[in-house]
């Protein structure tokens, strides 16, 4: 398979994982991909364990969209919630920020926590 120069996406951090020299690689966005066919090629994630971290492969797959009306009715939810955050003033952020950081996460995630629970 050819991979488009618009799709390839420089990659290092794999390529030195490996034993791989420093050069470039290429990905093919969404693929996992290499620039060149590797026994190493395809889909990594990264795990943590009680022995600390380590790299997997992932069986190649490609994901579906069905487009039922659930999930097109939480993506419009979730759209209507990230514009709802953009209206804010800066104090009204920061009033978020602060609450967000008493629990641990940042003000714009727990906007989006309140409002997609209670809309």
């Amino acid at each position: 398979m050819r991979v488009e120069p618009i799709d390839a996406i420089a990659s290092m951090r794999l390529a030195g994982r490996f034993g791989f020299s420093g050069g470039y690689g290429l990905v093919r966005h969404g693929k996992g991909r290499f620039g060149f066919y590797h026994v190493y090629a395809g889909i990594y994630q990264m795990q943590t364990s009680l022995q600390g971290k380590f790299l997997s492969k992932v069986a190649f797959y490609t994901p579906t969209n069905p487009r039922t009306t659930a999930q097109q009715a939480q993506r419009a939810k979730y759209a209507a919630a990230v514009g709802a955050y953009r209206a804010l003033t800066d104090l009204q952020k920061a009033s978020y920020n602060k609450a967000g950081n008493a629990r641990g996460m940042r003000g714009y995630v727990y906007f989006m926590q309140i409002y997609l629970r209670t809309h």
